[in-house]
Order: structure tokens, then sequence, then C-alpha cells
């Protein structure tokens, strides 16, 4: 997917001196905003968008922006004064973590109020620092993790820990019993804090984790197998797979088949990747939770979402579109509740946002500064991910 020549004609400036390319959207009319409530005019917000742009993650750079025009096209239709009060100042991070960081530090020398991206997991690690040493306010729509409090950093995406508080919820919503099963990997500290938070959550319902199995990790299949056998005989109602490492997660597949095991298994998004889904073809109900599956259509908002993006790109989004579209409605909707666009003024915003209108659901950010937001869990049939039901806070 390529740049057009009308983009790059229009908005595209190289520095030469950092070696970033400047990119200036008219997401809005240059006019200033009254405020609903005191009719006073505030200041525009001016968003710096970092994004790869160039070379060879640009698709993905594309693929966020779409998210974020799509996004404030939604704003101009339904909240048309907040609409002419943003500006969004886009530069590229030429896919390499250095260039977030240059992008950053040129950002912050134009006065931007809010720092937002990046597409990539690696550059938005390397935006997080770059701000966090000025203390300048950061929303990362994105990539989250389980990252420490840092009161100038918040996200529009949610926790792993959100995302297993809503696997248990689901658990309990579905039937699946109240008798869990867990399989670990040694030294696996993602997965180990999963299967916590799901646990919390699945306790204050009524469950209980009846058995858990920890296995080293090693090129020997032999000690899983015997894990996923005892497993198999517990008395447990389903088996939750906590693992983010997909070759672990192939291989605890293999020999769950192997043990002939039978009751339905949860996991997260990487149980989701192709290979593993095939691979699940003939083992009991598996299911997943991920963040957006656009090609599903989940809901009528999610539907007209897709069929816009298809419009653009002839193909389905992908669930970076879907949250850089959540990412730009929070610096909307937090700039709404703001006087000004003053860094205190946007930290108490975002520290109090609700009913943000997400893609999936209003959303709201928690006191971890992370988006309590819904997701979707699918169930795995022979290969395909089939829509189960929508997750809700």
């Amino acid at each position: 997917m390529a740049i057009s020549s009308l983009f790059r004609s229009k908005y595209l400036n190289f520095n030469k001196k950092t070696g970033t390319l400047l990119v200036l959207l008219p997401l809005s009319t240059l006019a200033l905003a009254k405020t609903p409530v005191t009719g006073k005019v505030k200041d525009r917000l001016k968003v710096g968008v970092i994004l790869p742009m160039s070379g060879s993650q640009k698709d993905y750079g594309i693929e966020a922006l779409t998210g974020i025009e799509l996004a404030q096209e939604e704003v101009r239709k339904t909240e048309p004064d907040l609409a002419q009060s943003i500006e969004m100042i886009l530069v590229d991070d030429q896919s390499t973590p250095a260039g977030a960081a240059r992008a950053c530090d040129e950002l912050l020398k134009g006065r931007v109020s809010l720092v937002m991206g990046s597409a990539l997991p690696p550059n938005t690690a390397s935006i997080l620092l770059a701000a966090e040493k000025q203390k300048a306010m950061v929303l990362s729509p994105s990539f989250w993790g389980n990252k420490p409090l840092v009161d100038t950093l918040f996200s529009s995406n949610y926790e792993e820990s959100w995302e297993a508080h809503l696997l248990a919820k689901f658990a309990m919503d579905k039937g699946l019993g109240k008798n869990a099963g867990v399989l670990l990997t040694q030294n696996d500290a993602s997965a180990s804090d999963f299967a916590q938070a799901f646990e919390s959550t699945f306790v204050k319902a009524g469950g209980q984790i009846a058995a858990k199995e920890v296995y080293p990790a090693q090129a020997d299949n032999q000690p899983l197998l015997e894990r996923i056998k005892v497993l198999a005989q517990a008395k447990i109602d389903f088996l939750l797979l906590p693992s983010t490492l997909e070759k672990e997660l192939q291989i605890s597949v293999e020999e769950a088949k192997k043990a002939g095991f039978k009751k339905p298994i949860l996991g997260t998004t990487r149980l989701a990747t192709k290979s593993i889904r095939y691979k699940a073809a003939g083992l009991a109900d598996v299911y997943v939770i991920l963040p957006f599956e656009s090609s599903l259509q989940v809901g009528d908002k999610t539907f007209a979402f897709s069929q816009s993006f298809k419009n653009r790109h002839q193909r389905d989004p992908s669930a970076l579109a879907m949250q850089f579209y959540d990412g730009w409605m929070s610096a909307a909707f937090a700039y709404r509740q703001a006087s000004s666009p003053e860094k205190n003024d946007l930290k108490r915003a975002f520290s109090k946002l609700k009913e943000v209108p997400g893609l999936l659901g209003p959303f709201a950010i928690n006191a971890k500064h992370a988006a309590d937001k819904p997701a979707v869990v699918y169930k795995i049939a022979k290969g395909a991910l089939s829509f189960d039901r929508l997750a809700t806070p």
C-alpha cells in the first residue's frame, strides 16, 4: 500500500537537519472553538502524531492514520465545534525506534500539547521514554502492556490484566464452569501476570483455579505432555493457556491433541495466530479474546467503520486502525472536558475520562491510565474465527 502522489505533494515536508518527515494534516479548519459550557474561546489542541509513513513498516502508518481520519470525520459530524479545536501534526518515524525518538523531540520543540503514537511497539517505547524525560503528555493508542503508572502517560488501549478480567468474566457468563485449570511455562512473567489477573476476577465471581501445572521451556516436549495429561484427568471444566509465546502455544496445542484433551480452552490474542488456529483443529471448543476483528463486523458502528476503511483501501481494517480511531476519540473527548491545552488541564481531563465513544462501545480511562473497554471473544472452528460475543466491562 503506497502513499499517494497527492498525499506527498500536499502534506509532506522533509526536514534535512533532523532527517524526519513532517506532515501537517488539515483535519479541521483553522479556527478557535468555543467551549459548550462557558462560551469562551479556548486555544486549539495541537496533537503531534508519530507514525511510520516511510520505511519497511509504512503500511502500519497508513492503517493507523486512516483510523484517525475516520475518527475525526465522526467528531466533525457529532461535535463540529470540538472538531475545529483540534489540529494534528504528523511526523514520520521512518519505521525505526531512533526515528520515533527524534520525531518526539521535534514535536515537543514545536510545543505540541499531546504526543500520540506509534503504530509499532519498539517505536512506542522510544516515544514514551523521550516524552517521559521532558514530562510531556503522551497518549498510546496501540501498545501498553502493564506499564508502570506515570502521571503524564495515558493509553486508550487496555492492559493485559484487563484482557484477563474480560476473559474470566466471559467464562462465567458463557457457563463454562467454576473449576479452571491453568498451564504455565516457567519464567514467562507475562503469562503468570495474566493468569493471576484472571484468577482474581474468576474467584470473585465464585470460581476457583482447581489445577495449575507449570512446565520448563525446553525443546523436549515430554514434560509438557505429562502436565497436559495431568490436567486432562483433573476435575476442571476448562483450561486457560495464558502464554503469549507462539512456539510454546503451538507445542501446547499439539500436545493437548495427543493427550486427547476434550475440555474447552481459553487463550489470549496469540492463540488466534493462523498457524496455531489450524493446529487447534480437532480440539474441543477453543475461545480467544481479541481487541477487534472488523471482517466479522461486530455491530453497526464497526460495520460502518469497516466499510469506510474498505472504500479507501479495498480490504478490511486490522485492530491497529480501530486502536487509533479510539485513540483520537480519547484525545478529542478529553479536550472537550479540558479548559485549555495546558498539561495539567489535559492530565485532569484524561484522568476523569468516561463514556468515550469507541468502536466496540463506550470506554473509560482507569486509575492506571489505561482503558477499560470491550473486546471480542471468538471461537476457533476448523482454523477459522467465529464470533461468539462482545465481552463488556
